[in-house]
């Protein structure tokens, strides 16, 4: 019982924001990645650089947002 209360307050500090960021930009770089792979095999032509998606018209840039980060953090 001791033990789980423990845990519980370990995970209740919050992530510094060096790990953080260490963990999100490969992340979306990942996310960018496949989203370019998943328009591409759709017929749209796309490009990737970085976490930024060139599409004919505009361009999109993944944010921490999309990344997934928040749903494994909290």
């Amino acid at each position: 019982m001791v033990v789980s209360a423990f845990f519980y307050l370990l995970f209740m500090i919050p992530v510094p924001q060096y790990l953080y960021d260490a963990i999100a930009f490969p992340l979306k770089v990942f996310i960018t990645n496949y989203s370019v792979l998943c328009l591409q095999t759709f017929g749209l032509p796309a490009l990737c650089e970085g976490n930024v998606i060139s599409l004919r018209d505009t361009t999109l840039q993944v944010v921490d947002a999309c990344s997934g980060i928040r749903s494994l953090v909290h």
